[in-house]
């Protein structure tokens, strides 16, 4: 291959900046680049430019992806970095998202000074999320905890919650792990408690369709497990309908050929909850995140 300039076009975040400099730091170690080959932009997306509404009303699933998939589709970036949970599941014409980088901690994270678990948190706290999936998770756990619209980059949300704010934070525990920010007030909330969003942890790369180049790229980069997990848990999320309005989870796991794909579906308020769980071998996880789709779907129709 005669190599050529590689462009990674990315948020210009901190997280984005270090999922980046981790998909540009691979690349060179697989021989295949060099330092000089690499080419970091920046784009600024509509979630970067309007901080403080909720993602639901500035457009949903995609606001943070919109303006780096048309940069693809112009020729301004070769690779589009993404956090994958913010992806929509259906790219646009022309465009491909077939590399996953080797997934981290995909579960959620409690930070509070006084709360080791959400059990401990007493009635009427305040508890700030960006996210309709844990507001609704953190409702049925305790129907008087107050979850809040909480957006803004990491150290924003620390110093609100320092600042009495809010009472509790909840936050990916990838992002603290990425930024390398964990710290001992910062507890990871069990799956089992709190099911993680639909590819929550991974990063994925996302590239035009005809560019040769670019898939090389991908194809170095991409863990064949993470792009499983991912793939099922996406599948999940397609088949109950999900966007930013719906509060829903699913996670997967892979141990050699078998995957375990478990789901849930809620309601706002979070009194209404189906969750299920479906085996099988992970060449089949497309078939399988259909049937767990639909499996509760019909479970929580039943329920009425």
């Amino acid at each position: 291959m005669t190599v050529k300039s590689i462009r990674f076009g990315t948020r210009g975040s901190p997280l984005a900046m270090a999922q980046t400099q981790d998909a540009v730091k691979r690349i060179v170690e697989s021989g295949e680049f060099s330092t000089s080959d690499v080419e970091i932009r920046v784009i600024k997306t509509i979630g970067d430019v309007n901080k403080t509404a909720p993602v639901s009303e500035i457009g949903g699933k995609g606001v943070f992806c919109k303006e780096l998939e048309e940069a693809l589709l112009c020729g301004e970036i070769d690779v589009a970095v993404h956090s994958m949970k913010d992806l929509p599941v259906r790219q646009p014409d022309g465009l491909i998202a077939d590399c996953v980088l080797p997934r981290v901690d995909p579960r959620d994270a409690l930070i509070c000074d006084y709360a080791a678990n959400l059990g401990e948190l007493p009635d009427g706290a305040v508890i700030g999320t960006s996210s309709l999936r844990r507001s609704a998770q953190i409702r049925g756990i305790n129907s008087t905890l107050k979850p809040i619209n909480f957006r803004g980059n990491l150290d924003t949300r620390l110093r609100k919650l320092d600042e009495g704010e809010v009472d509790a934070a909840i936050l990916a525990m990838a992002g603290l792990r990425r930024l390398g920010r964990l710290t001992e007030r910062m507890k990871p909330i069990p799956v089992q408690e709190m099911l993680p969003a639909p590819a929550q942890g991974c990063v994925c790369l996302e590239r035009r369709v005809d560019d040769e180049q670019a898939s090389i790229v991908c194809a170095l980069l991409n863990d064949p497990v993470s792009f499983s997990q991912a793939l099922a848990e996406r599948t999940v999320l397609s088949g109950l309908g999900g966007d930013c309005n719906t509060p829903l989870g699913a996670m997967a796991e892979v141990a050699g050929r078998d995957i375990l794909i478990r789901g849930e579906l809620l309601s706002e308020d979070g009194t209404a909850h189906t969750a299920l769980e479906v085996s099988g071998t992970v060449s089949d996880a497309v078939e399988l995140g259909l049937q767990l789709s639909r499996d509760i779907l019909a479970r929580a129709a039943a329920k009425g």
